[in-house]
């Protein structure tokens, strides 16, 4: 199958949750775009030819991304790693900033009880963070406090298929926003299929 110049699913590439929306941008002809770092320890197992693309932060990048970072660690309330895995924290700030992409696709572990927003574990849940504060601020959704709500719920563009441990808590979710501000994740039947400039994510395990 041809892959489409319209479609492109922009991703880090990892075992695991990236590579399951790898195999579905390869099922639908999509094209795929792998972002890594320099030094970045990476394997490729599909049998496709993806587009690799390190990402290094130039000064003016830093504080933005470093600003994004921030804000996603005080919603979040998880404190910033170093090393290794704050590069991966970069890449997928430059990932997200960069793509231009108008949805979200994730599959990983739904915590319930988290006291972060999104509620979803690990580096997946950074990413979602990011995405949700950059497409947030782009389509100017946050209202005035005090403002006139000019909607009651809506839907956004960021799916989660849950693979909890607790069957009570798999599925496919869709994350919704009511017109106070908060967020909340909405049970859904199936998502939609990807197209367009899209994220996959997900968990490695």
């Amino acid at each position: 199958m041809m892959n489409s110049p319209s479609n492109v699913l922009h991703t880090g590439g990892a075992h695991g949750g990236d590579q399951f929306w790898e195999r579905i941008a390869q099922t639908k002809g999509h094209s795929v775009k792998e972002y890594q770092f320099d030094g970045h320890k990476h394997t490729r197992v599909l049998d496709h030819t993806g587009q690799h693309t390190l990402v290094d932060l130039t000064p003016d990048d830093k504080e933005l991304c470093r600003m994004a970072l921030e804000t996603a660690s005080s919603q979040m309330g998880r404190d910033l790693p170093s090393g290794a895995q704050l590069h991966l924290l970069e890449r997928d700030w430059i990932l997200v900033h960069n793509s231009d992409a108008n949805s979200l696709y994730a599959v990983g572990h739904f915590d319930p009880d988290a006291e972060s927003r999104l509620k979803i574990h690990g580096g997946t849940g950074w990413i979602m963070e990011l995405f949700l504060e950059h497409y947030m601020y782009k389509h100017n959704l946050y209202n005035n406090p005090g403002g006139k709500v000019s909607f009651s719920i809506k839907p956004l563009p960021i799916y989660f298929k849950s693979m909890s441990h607790n069957a009570q808590f798999q599925g496919h979710y869709q994350l919704c926003l009511d017109g106070m501000n908060r967020f909340k994740w909405e049970r859904v039947d199936q998502i939609p299929d990807p197209k367009g400039n899209w994220i996959g994510v997900g968990a490695r395990s």
